[in-house]
């Protein structure tokens, strides 16, 4: 009995010198000490809200800074938890040093550990900033990678969500990937470590999505009105026509029938 109270007395004591202990300076750079303004674009304000972990950790990858915890921003600057290339951009370091205590130095070794074994079960990565190069996407998708993160982003403000295996942006890589390519549901299954049932569903919800949402307003005809055509269009098409005569004497007649319905009667056989 004297041993287990003894033990159970150092055990407290040993609880109290570990949250006694000192603060420590560690030489990365900080911001963000202040609460009553914008660590991007310093504007103070009462609609400051404060930055999530998830960017804070980004922000500590992508250019070794440390944003203290409650730093503020403006909602504007945040896009599912994460800065935007501008704002991110735009942050710089206050301070050429952090103040860390236990706690802090084991949430940010637990992220970094945590984002470690996710990186190591990924082959294809579209979610990290920097997996992927610029031509990397472009030979994936067929998009450049900044036409890529606008198709993302405009996605992402949609009704189509994160799941428990993949996200939204490698849902539209995917789909991507697949017309791109060709390739079976069984090697894009490897290529981006999913079960090959995960991969069909990742590509029925972005086609889904992307037919019903985003083609009507941005390709086609439904896009751009008739006189807009007219207007700054016709004379591309004239010029197709003239150098590809053989070859495009069907489109040009379907364009014309477009542009000039009044001059084109049907005939129905009798």
């Amino acid at each position: 009995m004297m041993t287990q109270s003894t033990s159970l007395q150092q055990s407290m004591l040993d609880v109290i010198h570990v949250n006694l202990q000192p603060s420590i300076a560690l030489p990365i750079p900080s911001a963000g000490g202040g609460h009553s303004q914008c660590v991007v674009c310093k504007r103070r304000g009462p609609k400051l809200v404060v930055v999530p972990t998830n960017a804070r950790f980004n922000i500590f990858l992508d250019k070794l800074i440390i944003l203290t915890v409650g730093a503020r921003c403006c909602p504007g600057h945040l896009c599912n938890d994460i800065f935007l290339p501008d704002a991110l951009d735009r942050i710089s370091h206050s301070q050429s040093s952090s103040i860390f205590n236990r706690t802090d130095l084991m949430d940010l070794i637990t992220q970094i550990r945590d984002m470690a074994l996710r990186g190591s079960k990924r082959r294809i990565d579209f979610d990290t900033e920097n997996a992927l190069t610029s031509s990397d996407i472009l030979n994936l998708t067929g998009l450049s990678k900044e036409n890529f993160n606008d198709l993302c982003s405009i996605v992402q403000k949609g009704n189509l969500r994160d799941s428990r295996t993949r996200s939204v942006r490698t849902c539209i890589g995917i789909f991507l990937t697949k017309l791109k390519s060709g390739l079976s549901n069984k090697l894009l299954s490897t290529l981006f470590n999913l079960g090959k049932d995960s991969v069909r569903r990742a590509i029925a919800s972005a086609r889904k999505y992307l037919s019903e949402n985003f083609v009507p307003s941005n390709l086609g005809f439904n896009h751009i009105s008739r006189e807009e055509v007219i207007t700054s269009h016709t004379r591309t098409s004239s010029a197709i026509t003239v150098r590809k005569r053989n070859v495009s004497c069907n489109y040009s007649r379907r364009w014309h029938l477009y542009l000039y319905p009044e001059k084109f009667t049907i005939q129905v056989p009798t």
